[in-house]
């Protein structure tokens, strides 16, 4: 065995231990029976030498046996405690995985039945104002229609009251001049001559005096303009013949004809020009080339005409104070 030993550890390459089976120890003897060299070692004797050698051999190489079944026999039960140890842990580990997993599923679930239980929740509030304001929209609607049904029946009941009291009053009215063309039939005068019943004819001073214009037309439009109406071309001809914010009569198309109201108006209107004629006193100086007499008319007196800060650039003349 020691001579074995000897040669494979004297050997370049080693040879890995047997585990069953003979061995090479056991079939080419120890080192103690074997010579040191071939050469000058005798020949060993063949019986009881070898024998021995033999027995010796099998002992040990049945103690290494044992001893090598023992440390590898121990070395795969390290080893099978070591992968139970590991499969115990990933068991372990897949288990704490799959409950935190489970916890975690749980609290979503937890979760999203809390955030439907507000959506209910939230929905049903929604639903109950709803209705409420549904509620109060046809209770306003009942009472308007209930305050709409009492206003037609006063209307009506109003309506009713006139046409009767309009009936009565028409037929007393009709009652009044059949009477009054009765005794106006009777006490006709049927002569032709004029004024030959001067006793039977109202006398009014207004019927007496002459016609006026004035007083005929003084609760129309025409009271402001004796010339008549224009037909909505009334400052056309004075806007479009506007220089440097004065007016140029000699471009008119028509003459100038302006109303008392208008004259009126423009009085006041702020602006600067040139001086005003003598009988033009607080007139201002944008009506000076117009041939009239300020003292006709009701014009207001402006002694100190100013122009407008804003509006002057643009408008230097169409601006009236009292609209500022």
């Amino acid at each position: 065995m020691t001579a074995a030993v000897a040669v494979m550890s004297a050997s370049a390459t080693s040879m890995p231990p047997k585990r069953h089976g003979f061995s090479i120890e056991s079939l080419i003897g120890t080192s103690e029976v074997a010579p040191p060299s071939p050469t000058t070692a005798p020949p060993p004797r063949t019986f009881s030498i070898r024998q021995f050698a033999i027995r010796e051999t099998f002992k040990q190489d049945r103690h290494n046996e044992k001893d090598t079944d023992r440390i590898y026999g121990e070395i795969d039960r390290q080893r099978d405690r070591v992968r139970e140890a590991v499969k115990e842990r990933e068991v372990c580990d897949h288990r704490d995985r799959q409950c935190s997993e489970i916890e975690r599923d749980r609290q979503c679930r937890d979760i999203e039945r809390d955030r439907q239980c507000r959506d209910i929740e939230r929905d049903r509030q929604c639903s109950e104002i709803e209705r409420d304001r549904q509620c109060r929209d046809i209770a306003r609607e009942a009472d308007l229609f209930r305050e709409r049904e009492m206003i037609l029946e006063s209307l009506r009941l109003r309506d009713k009251e006139l046409r009767d009291m309009t009936d009565r009053e028409l037929r007393d009215m009709t009652d009044r001049e059949v009477s009054k063309d009765r005794e106006a039939h009777q006490f006709r005068d049927s002569r032709n001559v004029r004024h030959s019943a001067a006793h039977h004819q109202r006398v009014s001073p207004r019927s007496s005096s002459p016609a006026s214009p004035r007083t005929e037309n003084s609760l129309t439009p025409q009271s402001e303009n004796r010339l008549g109406l224009w037909a909505g071309q009334e400052f056309k001809h004075i806007l479009s013949s506007l220089n440097s914010g004065h007016f140029d009569s000699s471009s008119l198309y028509q003459p100038l004809r302006v109303c008392n109201r208008t004259l009126a108006s423009m009085g006041s209107l702020p602006g600067v020009g040139a001086p005003p004629a003598a009988l033009g006193i607080g007139i201002p100086p944008h009506f000076s080339h117009l041939q009239m007499n300020p003292l006709l008319y009701n014009l207001p007196r402006d002694l100190n005409p100013q122009p407008h800060p804003l509006l002057a650039g643009r408008f230097p003349s169409f601006i009236n104070t009292r609209y500022q």
